[in-house]
């Protein structure tokens, strides 16, 4: 016989189970439960928060949910906390306007993860580097930028992103089969850093940082079908290169240069001194050592952007 306390996934009122011998604070944001000294309270006991500007966060399901300014972005896959990032290009990031080398886009309207209505399908007309680009983007040499690319897939079943210093005529290059894309050339700069997954909609994400071998204002980022096969496509529906590094995992102003402003998450912790445990949505761990009273987290130095769980021992 299976006892009904088996098939509870969260505890009692009073119950202590759910929380570490030991602990005297627990931010439980994946379950949205807190304790401090041995008992349950509210959030707003547990924790402050502010941020200046609005954000998206991804829920388990892969909705993407709007949080209003100075609402901590909070799901069931934890707090999302991350530091402030800049656009660097002044060029819309959905690329529908964007310069075509060698082709063209044609917009296809759509509801893209409920954030973009328009997308491009670029064409190739013979060449592998056919693409659109936006252009006049502004690096600084050995900075490390981020840079995310949403797309989906076209007849080609393949796609290049293109990262170029115009002036210089030099390119670094990610290519390969949608989904499977690799690292090609480098001599713009370095690219490392890649990820790839699929989201809602069967759209694409690739994620990467590039640090530039010199300053210039005339960066590029391109996108193209990756195809010497005339009427090939892809559709690209958004793409940017920001300040922050990792890069951003959705863009929250398609329009405007500035994404976001930092999260700032304060915790109301017990008188000290404690160590942090920091749990993230992948389990990895962090460990902020001899904290107390009100501790403001610093986003840059997270080791993950997903909190799951928060202990102060």
């Amino acid at each position: 016989m299976i006892s009904l306390a088996q098939k509870i996934t969260r505890p009692w009122p009073g119950r202590t189970s759910w929380w570490q011998d030991g602990a005297v604070y627990v931010a439980d944001f994946a379950n949205n439960r807190y304790m401090k000294s041995g008992t349950h309270i509210a959030r707003a006991e547990a924790i402050d928060f502010a941020r200046a500007s609005s954000k998206h966060a991804q829920s388990a399901s892969g909705a993407w949910l709007p949080f209003a300014p100075d609402s901590p972005a909070i799901t069931d896959r934890g707090i999302s906390v991350e530091p402030a990032s800049m656009r660097v290009s002044a060029r819309p990031a959905t690329p529908t306007n964007w310069n075509g080398i060698g082709t063209a886009a044609t917009v296809q309207s759509g509801a893209f993860l409920g954030l973009f209505s328009n997308a491009a399908r670029v064409a190739s007309t013979g060449q592998t580097w056919h693409r659109i680009q936006a252009t006049n983007i502004s690096l600084t040499g050995g900075e490390t930028y981020g840079v995310t690319v949403l797309y989906a897939a076209g007849t080609s079943g393949r796609c290049r992103i293109i990262l170029r210093h115009d002036n210089a005529q030099t390119e670094s290059t990610v290519t390969g089969p949608v989904g499977h894309l690799d690292v090609a050339s480098s001599f713009a700069g370095t690219i490392s850093g890649l990820t790839q997954d699929i989201m809602n909609g069967g759209i694409h994400r690739i994620r990467l940082l590039f640090q530039p071998t010199s300053t210039s204002a005339s960066f590029c980022l391109g996108m193209g079908p990756d195809s010497t096969t005339a009427g090939t496509d892809i559709v690209m529906i958004a793409g940017w290169v920001e300040t922050s590094s990792p890069s951003s995992p959705i863009l929250d102003n398609p329009s405007g240069q500035a994404l976001r402003a930092a999260d700032t998450l304060t915790l109301k912790l017990p008188e000290g001194p404690h160590d942090l445990k920091l749990t993230f949505e992948d389990d990895s761990e962090q460990i902020i050592a001899g904290v107390s009273g009100n501790y403001a987290l610093d986003p840059a130095a997270l080791y993950r952007r997903m909190i799951r769980r928060i202990a102060a021992m």
